[in-house]
C-alpha cells in the first residue's frame, strides 16, 4: 500500500488539493497520492456513511459522485442473504440481466439481524443504535424470516465457514510439509479442494451472490484451487474461473477502473497464464494497464509480486 509523506492538506472550493510537506520529500513527479489508499474513502471498500465520514473527518469534503448520492444501489447487497422463498427463476441472480443492477432490493435478498452480521459480512458492526429491531423480512417478498430458520442459517454459515477456513490450512501446510510433490500430498490437496467447494456450495445456497463475504469466499477457494493445480491436483482453469466469480461480485461494489478490481483481474490472468501457456493474457494486459495508471510501474511489479505470493 501506497503511503502518503506527512503532509498539511488543504482543499480549494472542493475540487483543488494542496499538498504542504511538513517534512523533506522526493520530487512532485514521485509523489503518488490516491484517496483510497489513505481514508478506505473509495465506493466499495466501506459502506457509504463510512466513506463519507472518512472524507469530511480528513478533508472537510462532501462526496456526490453516483455511489454516494444513491447507495442503496451499492450497499444494500454488502452483506445481504438469499431469499428462501423467492423463485430463482424471477430475476436471473448474478447475470446481466439480473435486476439487482437497477433495483437492489427487488432481488430476493433480505438484510441480515445483528447476530448474522459476522457470518455474512466483511464490514464492522453498526452501532447498537443503528441496528434493525424488527425481524430479518425479504425485500422482495416481504417473507418474514422465523427464528428457527434463521437458527438454521447461523449453524449452516458457521460450519461453511469452518470448512472453507480448514481447507485453507491444509493447503497451506501441504505447501510446506514433506508430503508436497507426493502422491499422499495430490491426495490431501484433492481434499482440501473438495472441502472448500462444500463450504462454497453452502454459502452460494445462504448468501445473495453480490454478497461480498461470498466474493471473498470465492478468492480464497481460488487460492485453494491455485495450491491444489501447483501439486498436480487441480487445474488452474479452476482457479481461474473462481477468482473471476470473485471478480464479478467485486464489480458490482467497486468503480471499473478501481485497484481492488484490477489486482483481482490481475489474479484471474496469472491463472488463465498457467492454465493455457499464454505468456501475457488479455486480463493481465487490462488489469497492469489500470495499475500503471495508478501507482506507475512499481504498482505493476508489485501487483505481480502479489500474484505470485497468492498463488504460492
Amino acid at each position: 500500500m501506497l503511503m502518503l509523506p506527512p503532509c498539511l492538506v488543504s482543499w480549494i472550493r472542493a475540487r483543488t488539493v494542496i499538498l504542504l510537506g511538513t517534512h523533506p520529500s522526493p520530487p512532485l513527479h514521485k509523489l503518488k497520492f490516491s484517496l483510497f489508499t489513505h481514508t478506505r474513502a473509495q465506493a466499495g471498500e466501506s459502506p457509504c456513511e463510512l466513506r463519507m465520514q472518512h472524507l469530511w473527518s480528513t478533508y472537510k469534503f462532501r462526496c456526490s459522485c453516483r455511489a454516494c448520492q444513491s447507495p442503496r444501489s451499492t450497499d444494500a447487497l454488502r452483506s445481504a442473504l438469499l431469499c428462501p422463498s423467492c423463485s430463482a427463476s424471477s430475476c436471473q441472480l448474478g447475470t446481466s440481466n439480473c435486476s439487482a443492477a437497477l433495483e437492489p432490493l427487488k432481488c430476493g435478498a433480505y438484510l441480515p439481524p445483528p447476530e448474522l452480521l459476522p457470518l455474512c459480512s466483511l464490514d464492522p458492526p453498526p452501532p447498537p443504535q443503528q441496528q434493525q429491531c424488527a425481524p430479518a423480512a425479504c425485500c422482495s417478498c416481504g417473507t418474514v424470516i422465523l427464528p428457527q430458520a434463521l437458527a438454521g442459517v447461523v449453524r449452516d454459515l458457521q460450519g461453511a465457514l469452518h470448512a472453507c477456513a480448514l481447507a485453507e490450512c491444509m493447503v497451506a501446510q501441504l505447501s510446506l510439509g514433506p508430503a508436497s510433490g507426493t502422491p499422499e500430498g495430490q491426495r490431501q490437496a484433492k481434499r482440501a479442494l473438495s472441502l472448500s467447494y462444500d463450504g462454497l456450495s453452502v454459502c452460494a445456497r445462504l448468501l445473495h451472490p453480490k454478497n461480498l463475504q461470498l466474493g471473498a469466499l470465492h478468492h480464497d477457494a481460488g487460492k485453494v484451487a491455485a495450491a491444489a493445480a501447483a501439486l498436480g491436483a487441480a487445474s488452474h482453469r479452476t482457479a481461474a474461473e473462481l477468482f473471476r466469480c470473485s471478480y464479478s461480485t467485486l464489480a458490482h461494489h467497486y468503480p471499473p477502473s478501481s485497484p481492488q478490481l484490477a489486482f483481482e483481474l490481475a489474479l484471474v490472468g496469472a491463472c488463465e497464464e498457467l492454465a493455457e501457456g499464454l505468456s501475457r493474457s488479455e486480463s493481465t494486459q487490462q488489469a497492469e494497464h489500470i495499475i500503471y495508471l495508478h501507482f506507475g510501474l512499481e504498482g505493476v511489479s508489485a501487483a505481480r509480486a502479489y500474484c505470485k505470493q497468492q498463488l504460492g
